[in-house]
Parts: C-alpha cells; sequence; structure tokens
C-alpha cells in the first residue's frame, strides 16, 4: 500500500521479522551463487522493501545462502551468533509446529531440506507435516530442495497441477530461460479479486467454525 501511495522502496518497509524476503531469496542465491556481495547486496534490498527489522534481512540471507549450497558462508555474513548457531546445527524441534517467526521458520526449512536434500516431495510433505505456519515453512523448504533437483525433481503431477491464470507454467518456463514474459496487468486485478474472495470466504468460513 505505501508503494502504491508513493513511498519508494527504500521507505516503504515495516518493522517486522516476517518470512516474506525470507520466501522470495531462494532465487537470489541461485542466480548470485558466485558472488556473495551481490547476494547480499539485493537480499537487502529486497528485504527492506517490506521488511526492516535486520532479522528479516538475516532469515532472507540464510536462505538465499542454502539455495546456492553455500551456507558455510553465512558465520561470516551474519552478526547474529545464537541465529548462526541455529541455522547451521540444522537442528530443530517442531513442537506443536513450527512458528511464523522468522528465525524459527528459516531453521525448520534449512534443516528440512537438509534432510530431504534430494527428495522434493518429502521434504515438502515434511514440512506441512510439521504443522504451525505449513504454508510458508513448505514454500521455503521447496524452494531450497527445488534449487538443487530443479524442475525435473519436482512430482510432475504437481507441476500439471498448477493452476495460477494469467501466469502459469509456461510462464514460469520461459522466465527460467532468461525471458521476461508479459503480464497481464489487468487478468492480474481480476485474478487477485478472486483470491481475495476466496482468501475472504476462507477467514469467514475459519471463524465461524470456532
Amino acid at each position: 500500500m505505501k508503494l502504491v501511495l508513493g513511498f519508494g522502496p527504500a521507505r516503504s518497509g515495516v518493522f517486522s521479522a516476517g518470512n516474506g524476503p525470507a520466501m522470495r531469496s531462494a532465487l537470489i542465491g541461485v542466480w548470485f551463487r558466485e558472488d556473495l556481495e551481490r547476494m547480499r547486496e539485493f537480499v537487502r534490498v529486497s528485504t527492506r522493501m517490506t521488511h526492516t527489522d535486520p532479522k528479516a534481512e538475516y532469515g532472507a540471507l540464510a536462505v538465499a545462502l542454502a539455495a546456492a549450497g553455500r551456507l558455510d558462508a553465512f558465520a561470516g555474513l551474519c552478526p547474529d551468533r545464537v541465529f548462526v548457531e541455529r541455522v547451521c546445527g540444522l537442528a530443530f524441534d517442531p513442537g506443536n509446529g513450527i512458528s511464523g517467526y522468522i528465525y524459527d521458520t528459516v531453521s525448520g526449512a534449512i534443516a528440512l531440506a537438509s534432510r530431504y536434500a534430494g527428495d522434493y516431495r518429502g521434504a515438502v510433505t515434511a514440512a506441512i507435516a510439521c504443522g504451525g505456519d505449513t504454508d510458508t515453512v513448505a514454500a521455503i523448504t521447496g524452494a531450497i530442495v527445488g534449487a538443487r533437483v530443479g524442475e525435473a525433481g519436482i512430482p510432475r503431477e504437481w507441476i500439471e497441477g498448477v493452476r495460477d491464470w494469467p501466469r502459469g507454467i509456461a510462464g514460469l518456463r520461459r522466465l527460467a530461460a532468461g525471458e521476461v514474459p508479459r503480464v497481464s496487468y489487468l487478468g492480474s486485478i481480476w485474478r487477485n479479486a478472486l483470491f481475495f474472495v476466496v482468501a475472504l470466504a476462507h477467514v469467514v468460513g475459519t471463524i465461524r467454525w470456532r
């Protein structure tokens, strides 16, 4: 909303340690695999558009490095030693589910990605089974493992089941090949309106159920 109102990306973020930056940083890690300084720079910019709490940036950087296969460099790039130990120790206890706090989410997702390094289905399924903030944890875990296994490692029926008009799988493949696909902004408005109705119905249904 702040971007829509004219605030620049450097001033649009809010002080929050949410998971948004970590959910989109795996691609940054893959792209800048060989250039850690550029990776860190892009993670910082991507994070601060929405989240200004340094914890959000550290979490996003950990995911980027994990997706790049460079997690060994995290200790030298993150000043929060406690978080470094959690991430690099690859140990976590899901308890009653992995929370939406970025330190819990990221350390859990990276540990799961390590356990299921070449098994995309197993990694995503295990992330969901942990409970808690399942969609976020599964998205981050899947992004890290997906960077390792590529499209060939993703279950075919999952790919064929994606319905994300006006984008879709074909657009994702073109983007992965370096082409910037055209986006129908009018179509995106209708798509987002539809998803808003679906999300609102889900919230109302959950409240009534409780």
